[in-house]
């Protein structure tokens, strides 16, 4: 029996699986542009990365902690007063951006790239027409990036990595470490796309970094008040196990209770190992795209992270810590501190500390902080497993890290929580817990044509 003689239990214009940022922004304009749209998410809240939970009184972001382009000409500014919500939330902007931490030197990141430049020629003073030189580049291919279409700047970085941008400008070790330590660990730039790199260091630079009061759940609550107000629905508690395809197109969805869902179009905000081949069986993408299903399994799942949430009565003001963000690296070798990364080393690793409570004290109990500490982390460790005496291991190990710059830390935690590539793939279904999708040293052609197809489909879904 076809797909479309059988009957369905309801019926709406556009089925959204999964709730994360990606599918409730898109499920509230669906709405607003008149679109019946309903979202079926899995879990018992919304939000994916993008969520917050309270343990004893503290605020923990279990992924998802900061947040940009929420300066007045930022985009998700532009997006919340688009859909009517901008009065709903408030971010409050972390300055300076970094403290960095390289080996026995400490730089400052301000907001800027005219506060940085000088910041930067001040430190490093042999270098100076390198380091202005590298920040034109780096605006100029934004500027492109910007426009309609791809020119001269894209073309000629557009296979290339943020090694190469820096080869041309940039001699000191040194320097390159401070430059490449916005990536939050030990990300090197023999592995970054360099359009993507330069289109990074833009947004940490001329927005810079802000943080949701409430974290990062009030980002998720805000777009579904949003897509509510619009008369758009969500459904937790409700996966999907199916998109239906008939004569190849999606019509609907079927869900782990059972029902099937009519749905002129279907939008997944699932990992695409999820979606395709999964969702919708290879056999139904093998007859709409060969060979697609190979090509996906083909590119590199990015590395997943290790993250620890801290609530600690540690006296801040007493060690003069103001820097909600702080960088820690072992030393300018970055090519040596993501190997160690990938191989579960977390003893040569790089850390990133982020500290809400400074931003928003409501986060935890009076007296008292949140210390989230972050490092890229593998799915699967080289001979063990993720067990809970390893995690603790692990996570023992970031804490003594962090003490370089939060002395006595691990003498005054309240709470604590770990979240690994393990806990990050049951909130998501992220293939292998992955934070950043497929692995950076993937051709930016191949993600830049994705990112188009994906801007033709939600723009018909708008029509």
């Amino acid at each position: 029996m076809g797909e479309v003689t059988r009957s369905f239990d309801e019926e709406y214009d556009v089925a959204v699986i999964g709730s994360g940022a990606g599918g409730l922004s898109c499920a509230a304009f669906l709405a607003k542009s008149g679109r019946r749209v309903k979202v079926f998410e899995r879990n018992s809240f919304p939000g994916g990365y993008c969520s917050s939970f309270n343990k004893s009184g503290f605020t923990f972001n279990p992924a998802a902690a900061t947040v940009h382009a929420c300066g007045p000409e930022g985009y998700l500014t532009k997006l919340l007063t688009e859909l009517g919500l901008g009065d709903r939330i408030e971010f409050r902007q972390i300055k300076p951006v970094f403290k960095i931490s390289i080996a026995d030197r400490s730089f400052i990141m301000p907001t800027g790239f005219d506060a940085w430049e000088s910041m930067l020629i001040k430190d490093f003073p042999g270098e100076k027409e390198g380091i202005t030189k590298f920040l034109n580049t780096v605006k100029a291919v934004v500027t492109e990036v910007k426009g309609s279409s791809p020119s001269s700047l894209i073309l000629k970085y557009q296979d290339k990595v943020a090694k190469d941008v820096m080869d041309e400008y940039i001699a000191d070790p040194l320097l390159r470490a401070v430059i490449s330590s916005i990536f939050y660990g030990a990300t090197p730039p023999s592995i970054r796309p360099a359009v993507l790199f330069c289109v990074g260091l833009n947004t940490h630079l001329e927005d810079g970094d802000y943080y949701a009061v409430g974290g990062a759940q009030a980002i998720a609550d805000v777009f579904v008040s949003g897509l509510e107000a619009f008369g758009g629905k969500l459904e937790l508690n409700t996966g999907v196990t199916r998109i239906l395809v008939e004569d190849g197109r999606a019509i609907g969805v079927e869900t782990t209770d059972g029902r099937r869902i009519k749905a002129g179009f279907v939008a997944s905000n699932v990992a695409a190992m999820q979606t395709f081949g999964g969702l919708v069986s290879q056999r139904e993408m093998a007859a709409v795209a060969p060979g697609f299903i190979d090509k996906l399994r083909g590119l590199e799942i990015n590395a997943s992270s290790l993250m620890v949430n801290i609530g600690t009565d540690l006296d801040l003001d007493s060690l003069g810590i103001t820097d909600s963000q702080i960088m820690v690296h072992e030393s300018t070798d970055f090519e040596k501190e993501w190997e160690d990364n990938t191989q579960g080393n977390m003893a040569g690793s790089p850390i990133a500390i982020f500290i809400p409570t400074l931003l928003d004290p409501s986060q935890a109990p009076p007296k008292s902080h949140v210390v989230a500490i972050f490092t890229y982390a593998p799915y699967c460790l080289p001979g063990r497993d993720w067990s809970r005496e390893e995690e603790a291991r692990l996570a023992d190990v970031l804490i003594k890290k962090a003490e370089r710059v939060l002395p006595d830390l691990s003498k005054h935690i309240v709470v604590m929580d770990i979240s690994t590539p393990r806990t990050l793939e049951s909130y998501t279904l992220n293939t292998q817990g992955a934070t950043d999708g497929k692995a950076f040293r993937q051709s930016i052609q191949a993600r830049s044509r994705f990112s188009l197809i994906c801007f033709r489909n939600v723009t018909e879904l708008r029509r």
